[in-house]
């Protein structure tokens, strides 16, 4: 049995295609040293200049605590997203901030944050 949550995988790589950003799913980590880690995500140009790596309560026991040491930045996705919603990816991605190349930057982005 997987300890990735495969709708979020899938709903991961339909926001790939409907908005345009590059995203890495399932994504494979290297931390100090450490065997890989297995995550739901990687979205390269969101999050932190290291790009921001998503993980669910499926993954986290096993990803956060070597993440955390190896200065990646990572979200932990609530069941919520385990199905594509547009608004809700826009949304979240605002807030997490865009950190990839100027030019590159998605024509609905707004740096919006939550609340």
């Amino acid at each position: 049995m997987s300890d990735l949550n495969e709708e979020v995988v899938a709903a991961w790589l339909e926001a790939a295609e409907d908005l345009g950003i590059a995203v890495i799913a399932p994504y494979s980590v290297g931390t100090n040293g450490h065997a890989l880690l297995l995550c739901e995500a990687f979205i390269p140009d969101f999050g932190s200049p290291t790009g921001a790596i998503a993980i669910t309560s499926r993954s986290r026991r096993n990803a956060r605590p070597a993440l955390r040491k190896a200065n990646r930045w990572c979200s932990e996705l609530g069941n919520g997203y385990a199905r594509y919603r547009r608004a809700l990816f826009v949304e979240m991605l605002n807030d997490w901030g865009w950190f990839g190349q100027d030019h590159l930057k998605p024509g609905w982005y707004t740096g919006q944050p939550w609340g």
